[in-house]
């Protein structure tokens, strides 16, 4: 997909700005509002496991609502924020650009400028985030960005935490080390004042071009910024700046307590931005020399004489500001001595100071002539008079920026009052009262505001509270059918001034069904009388009954006639059908006797004879039949008990088969052999429990042999013992047993040993030769560190070890050794070979991870990789390899 096709959301992608670790950050396009912005996404992490994706989501999503919160002119604004096709995405402001420690190196001239400028604007964006409860977590000069009007803007707040969110557990360390607190790094609780310490370190590099901890490892970096003092130093500036008072400022900001450390951002960059001063009007490029990779670039292109005027950084210190004097000095001043010269060149310091209104400066200059042992009287009333200029002038602006944001609220709220919207009028007067504003009208005008929302919707409630009590009581008349009811109803929600277009198009509908079912009914009360008068000559009780019922109940008419003459009838009928009910009964009882006696079912004849002598009926044939049955059901029980027994036997032989318990099956058999019946089958499975039974004994024999060669295989693999496990291996398929897995893992394990000496070897011989270099160079540290690599890895070590003392005792003997080699080429072979000596340790642990992670460093130091790579793609070969955490 090309990069005019790609699009998330409505946003199309034109290039790639950035890949980090969790995700990339493209330059896209939004054709709706026709501007460019920034858009941060997170990489598809589907492979993980659901904890490590949701927390890396969740983080991710957070750094929105982080931005969301946030409206400051050096904070980064967000636009947008969503997910397309499973990547969460984030719109944020394009900024034209480039990172601190960029534009710094780009702009070294006017470095003193720049500081005091960008000091202020960091320190305000991080004041901000931090009274909204924001703490960003990693502030360093990456993260930023100066854009083309050189305004300092902050970026990736993904590891900032919210002071109330749980989402970073205790003890998590998310950041950069090197510009990490000591609390970030030791217990991971932070607050604001560790992007207090971060920030100083920022400005302490850029003032310095160091930090203020540095080793040769991470874990050196980390145990010096927890445990030890910071390394200051301000050689350039000692002749320039207030050395111990700026060391004092960056001392305290670098404090392990959090209580003796600067408290807010704008504390630090006011006590600092006094201190710098000094340096704003100066070149820095000849205060602290060019850049190395600057020097051609600012080398004149025509006039070659010009080069031998570039600052030496070896040169003698600068001075502390530039002075004309010292360049073209008058004849009297070439007749003062060096103190008075001094003074002099002090007192136009101040002077110029004065004038430019550099209060810092001015201080500067009083103490050089204290120092001097001048009178400053004079001195000091102009220092003071600037100084309440200064102040004075500051606080016309506060008062000046307080009305600016008390009228904008005053004229808020009166926008909002007009528009009855109490929410946003609450908030404008919160806001007055935050500014000290007197609030007495603005409180007066909120009351009634409140007061007259207040009576309208009481109104409203009410009355929407009558409407629908009166529509429910019409509904319950109109289910009622209560037509005088609902037209009350009707006429109340009426005064209402409610829409009753339906209430009275039903209330028709109504008073027109009754008067149709009135009717109706009349017919039908006709019709029902007919229809019982003919019933009743035809002896239907049950019609009789029916219309009853319906004339009484439906029709809501008197019955008590038609009573009358359904119990006579039914008096009639009674007496007629006594006498045939009895011969019916009896004939069904003799029934039910013949069935009871095909069934065998003794108890239930014993009560139909029972019942037919109850009735006068003779019993004779019956009991003699009756009689019969129970000595039939006598001889069946008998033969059912033997058979019984006898089928027991056979379950008990049946399941002791199942669970091949050869005892208890012979047992069951010895039992069934005294009932008669052929036992045949039963014999024969018994006779193949036995027969199966001494198999078993001889392959669970065969199988235990096995599974303990399995087990000493294995322990061979995994000491890497390649003879004991080639023996095991024999003795399996000496087993006829199947030894796919156990060829298999053999296979690898000679692949691995022959992989790991010839790597071993690989790093012997690297070794021996960088010795060589070493000796080459006359290089004794590097000499040294290979022949602790050589023994490290069990090399034969004596001729080394005698070569060494040899240089040793040469380097010893000359007064005048050449200069050493370059310190950062001798660091980064032994970054290197440390890395080399990880990877091995490594790749014999079988960690895959750790191996990718050493192989990679390698690369980015430019080392020769072909056995690394060699050894990594064996461990990727090897599927029963399971990575470990570096």
């Amino acid at each position: 997909m090309t990069s005019e096709e790609k699009r998330f959301s409505r946003y199309i992608i034109k290039d790639i700005l950035g890949e980090g670790a969790m995700g990339s950050v493209y330059r896209g396009f939004d054709p709706h509002l026709e501007r460019h912005v920034a858009i941060k996404t997170m990489k598809n992490l589907g492979g993980g496991e659901d904890d490590q994706l949701n927390d890396f989501k969740e983080r991710f999503f957070q750094e929105s609502k982080v931005y969301a919160r946030l409206n400051h002119p050096n904070i980064v604004s967000v636009f947008d924020v969503g997910i397309e096709i499973d990547k969460p995405f984030l719109v944020m402001e394009y900024i034209k650009g480039m990172p601190l420690d960029a534009f710094v190196r780009h702009h070294l001239q006017d470095l003193g400028k720049i500081l005091n400028k960008l000091l202020h604007q960091i320190a305000d964006g991080l004041d901000y985030a931090h009274e909204e409860g924001i703490i960003h977590r990693d502030i360093k000069p990456g993260n930023i960005l100066i854009n083309h009007k050189r305004r300092a803007k902050i970026v990736d707040f993904g590891l900032a935490k919210l002071q109330d969110s749980k989402l970073t557990q205790t003890g998590l360390f998310l950041g950069t080390p090197s510009y990490s607190s000591p609390e970030q790094i030791i217990s991971g609780r932070i607050d604001h004042r560790s992007d207090v310490y971060s920030f100083g370190t920022v400005m302490y590099e850029l003032l310095t071009g160091k930090l203020p901890f540095d080793a040769d490892s991470l874990h050196a970096i980390l145990y010096q910024i927890a445990n030890e003092p910071p390394k200051l130093a301000f050689d350039p500036y000692r002749d320039i700046l207030d050395i111990p008072a700026v060391t004092e400022v960056f001392a305290r900001v670098f404090a392990k307590d959090l209580d003796s450390r600067y408290q807010s951002a704008g504390e630090f960059a006011e006590d600092l931005s006094d201190l710098l001063g000094p340096i704003k009007s100066l070149d820095m490029l000849k205060l602290l020399g060019e850049p190395k990779g600057k020097k051609k670039k600012r080398a004149p292109a025509k006039n070659k004489k010009a080069a031998p005027k570039k600052a030496d950084p070896k040169a003698s210190p600068a001075k502390p500001r530039p002075k004309l004097s010292d360049s073209n000095p008058s004849p009297l001043a070439q007749a003062e001595n060096a103190e008075e010269r001094k003074v002099r060149q002090a007192r136009e310091q101040f002077s110029q100071a004065f004038h430019t209104g550099n209060l810092s400066s001015v201080r500067y200059c009083l103490k050089e002539l204290t120092d001097l042992g001048v009178d400053i009287t004079e001195e000091s009333r102009h220092y003071h008079k600037l100084r309440q200029e200064i102040e004075q002038k500051e606080v016309k602006t506060r008062e000046a920026n307080l009305d600016r944001h008390i009228n904008k609220a005053r004229q808020e709220f009166l926008i909002a009052y007009k528009a009855a919207n109490l929410a946003s009028t609450r908030f404008c007067l919160e806001e007055l009262r935050k500014l000290g504003a007197s609030v007495d009208k603005e409180e007066r005008a909120l009351k009634s505001l409140e007061a007259r929302l207040q009576e309208v919707e009481q109104a409203r409630s009410l009355a929407r509270q009558k409407t629908e009590q009166a529509r429910k009581l019409f509904k319950t008349a109109m289910d009622n059918r209560k037509t005088e009811a609902a037209a009350r109803h009707l006429e109340t929600l009426k005064q209402l001034q409610a829409d009753v277009t339906e209430e009275t198009k039903a209330l028709a509908a109504l008073e027109k069904a009754i008067k149709s079912q009135e009717e109706q009914v009349r017919v039908r009360i006709h019709q029902a009388r007919l229809g019982f008068f003919n019933a009743l000559k035809k002896a239907d009780v049950e019609t009789c009954r029916r219309l009853i019922y319906e004339l009484e109940n439906d029709l809501q008419v008197n019955v008590t006639k038609e009573v009358r003459d359904l119990q006579a009838l039914e008096e009639e009928l009674r007496a007629e059908q006594a006498g045939q009910v009895k011969q019916q009964r009896a004939g069904e009882i003799k029934k039910l006797f013949v069935t009871a006696l095909s069934r065998e079912n003794v108890r239930a004849c014993k009560q139909h004879i029972q019942e037919l002598q109850q009735l006068g009926q003779p019993v004779a044939s019956e009991t003699k039949a009756l009689e019969v049955l129970l000595q039939q059901v006598r001889d069946k029980e008998e033969q059912q008990l033997r058979e019984s027994i006898k089928h027991r036997v056979r379950e008990r032989l049946a399941q002791a088969l199942t669970e091949q318990n050869l005892t208890d099956a012979e047992k069951a058999l010895r039992e069934l052999r005294q009932y008669a019946g052929d036992n045949s089958a039963e014999e024969q499975a018994v006779k193949l429990l036995r027969q199966r039974f001494q198999e078993a004994e001889a392959l669970k024999l065969k199988r235990n042999m096995a599974a303990h060669l399995r087990q000493d295989f294995k322990k061979a693999v995994t000491a890497k013992n390649l003879d004991s496990a080639r023996y095991y291996f024999k003795e399996l398929v000496s087993l006829d047993v199947n030894t796919r897995n156990e060829k298999q893992a053999l296979r690898k394990l000679e692949s691995r040993l022959q992989a790991e000496a010839e790597l071993h070897q690989k790093m012997i011989e690297q070794a021996r030769v960088k010795f060589a270099t070493g000796l080459d160079k006359n290089d004794v540290d590097q000499c040294d560190h290979y022949l602790r690599v050589l023994k490290e890895f069990g090399a034969e070590v004596r001729e080394e070890t005698r070569l060494l003392a040899k240089l040793r005792a040469s380097l010893r003997q000359r007064k005048n050794s050449e200069a050493d080699l370059d310190l950062q080429e001798k660091l980064k072979s032994k970054m290197i070979d440390q890395f080399r000596c990880e990877f091995l340790r490594a790749f014999q642990n079988h960690a895959l991870e750790g191996c990718e992670y050493y192989l990679g460093e390698l690369r980015q130091l430019g080392a020769e990789t072909a056995e690394e790579e060699r050894a990594v793609k064996i461990l990727r070969g090897n599927p029963d390899n399971s990575a470990k955490a570096v």
